[in-house]
């Protein structure tokens, strides 16, 4: 028999719908399975699924934010919830997700709307998802319904027609209170409008210089990137294969710069974090095989809420780069809940989580661990860069391109 985990959700700050005041907070009892979680992992060549059972925590507090969905609803929305009811499962392409975030959604989800969802996960690289997803809608096997990755690579398998035409606003506006529906057209304007119809911004990837603290103090962490070049640090700092965020730094540093970069770091016997992205290079760096590493903030949270022998520092002296993943709905097997769970999850669903390592956060967030340490760490935000379009997209992909090709010359 399954196990059935009993979660508490205190109902707090369940806001007015238009008509009049909200209900007084009660404690609701919500069971949800969650025994085992099953990640299926592809690898490049797509000839393996490889499942793996990770076991998730023993016990999950969900506090809602989220106003009740009303009880009349536009013809549209509510055949899209019913439909959306009737699949009970969405399947996300992204990189392992953070460890509570799936059952705290899980049993978020059934509060706000009454009926359950089966969060599916498939491991895979946003680069090499892109490229995957592409060919199998072109094959007719699509086996996902939401997408993670940024702009550059949304726009594969959005150009090969992988991907949902959506009305955001039109369609699901209805579902939120004022200040959701102005959140939810904050986050439909800040998208890029070639893509606008199919995703929606979900959270910001940044890179501080993470280091392993029975290694190396926090004074000793370099204050700019070409510090890590200095030969204190030889065969001593880890960085992605793929080159990130070599690209985005490029849009500041110039192509010349960035190359010779690379370069440096290649000659200063960097250690190549292979295949995992962040996650390689953060794993580097806790097991001591290096003392330094970039990679995006949250990898490093996580690995401090574990008690890991790790830290990560901002650069002070120099740009930090950044940019926006998304979610964006595939046409695959359960559309309705595909559009419904996007919607949800980026007005709503991610400030569940504001309080964990397991928060996707943005930069210009006050609260959250992220948000904890901009401000600890007195960030400038002025020197975050990231691109604004789609020709700097394409300028940023080729620039890591040429930089990545250093590694292997």
């Amino acid at each position: 028999m399954r196990k059935l985990l009993l979660i508490v959700v205190p109902l707090m700050a369940l806001v007015a719908m238009a008509c009049g005041g909200g209900p007084t907070p009660t404690p609701i009892i919500i069971e949800v399975p969650v025994d085992r979680e099953v990640i299926r992992e592809v690898p490049v060549d797509r000839e393996v699924i490889r499942e793996i059972e990770v076991p998730r925590e023993t016990r999950v507090q969900v506090i809602v934010t989220a106003t009740p969905t009303p009880t009349a609803l536009p013809t549209e929305l509510d055949a899209i919830l019913e439909a959306a009811a009737a699949e009970g499962v969405v399947e996300f392409r992204w990189l392992t997700p953070p460890r509570g975030m799936v059952s705290t959604w899980q049993a978020a989800f059934f509060q706000r709307f009454g009926f359950p969802v089966d969060i599916q996960t498939t491991v895979q690289h946003p680069v090499r998802a892109s490229l995957s997803l592409s060919q199998e809608f072109q094959a007719g096997k699509m086996t996902n319904d939401i997408y993670q990755g940024s702009s550059p690579l949304n726009r594969g398998p959005y150009k090969a027609g992988a991907m949902q035409s959506v009305d955001w606003m039109g369609t699901f506006g209805p579902l939120f209170d004022d200040r959701g529906q102005q959140k939810l057209q904050a986050l439909t304007d800040e998208i890029e409008p070639d893509i606008a119809d199919a995703c929606l911004p979900f959270y910001h990837v940044a890179y501080p210089i993470g280091y392993n603290t029975d290694k190396v103090s926090a004074d000793e962490v370099p204050d700019t990137f070409e510090g890590l070049l200095d030969a204190k640090w030889e065969n001593k700092v880890s960085w992605q294969d793929g080159g990130f965020p070599m690209g985005t730094m490029g849009l500041s540093w110039g192509r010349e710069r960035t190359v010779a970069f690379a370069k440096g770091l290649k000659d200063n016997g960097v250690i190549i974090g292979v295949g995992g992205g962040s996650s390689a290079v953060v794993q580097s760096v806790v097991t001591g095989e290096a003392s330094l590493g970039v990679a995006s903030y949250n990898n490093w949270l996580e690995l401090i809420a574990d008690g890991a022998p790790v830290n990560f520092k901002f650069v002070s002296n120099d740009i930090t780069p950044y940019f926006m993943l998304n979610f964006c709905a595939l046409a695959g097997s359960h559309p309705n809940m595909a559009q419904l769970f996007i919607v949800w999850s980026t007005v709503e669903g991610r400030d569940l989580i504001a309080g964990s390592p397991a928060y996707r956060a943005r930069i210009d967030d006050k609260a959250g661990p992220l948000g904890e340490v901009l401000k600890a760490q007195k960030v400038d935000l002025s020197k975050f860069i990231t691109w604004a379009d789609a020709e700097g997209g394409a300028l940023r992909t080729s620039i890591r391109l040429e930089a990545v090709k250093e590694f292997t010359n």
